[in-house]
């Protein structure tokens, strides 16, 4: 998981770049992520004003990883059903055999 902010004011102006080199200022709207560059005491000071937040967000391997989680329980629900249904086809088979037995 990767730790991002998010801005949570209506705007946010940040400085990113170097500290002791050029600074571009970016005007950030609400709900838009801050893009790396910006320094981190910058950051501590807009979330300590409540003007961004700090949040996780997947990966692509998180992504990954749960649709494999994911895909691994859906066949191991197929295969259970399956199985119950093979039972319940074995079992109905012999009851009709032991019906057409005890009518000869």
């Amino acid at each position: 998981m990767a730790d991002v902010y998010e801005v949570t004011a209506k705007v946010v102006k940040v400085s990113v770049g170097p500290e002791n080199g050029n600074q571009v200022a970016r005007i950030l709207r609400r709900g838009e992520v801050v893009p790396a560059g910006v320094p981190q005491d910058s950051l501590d000071v807009l979330v300590k004003r409540k003007l961004i937040k700090k949040t996780t967000v997947p990966t692509a391997a998180d992504k990954a990883q749960a649709e494999k989680a994911a895909a691994d329980k859906a066949q191991a629900e197929k295969a259970a059903a399956d199985k119950a249904q093979a039972e319940k086809a074995a079992a109905d088979k012999a009851q009709a055999e032991k019906t057409t037995a005890a009518k000869k």
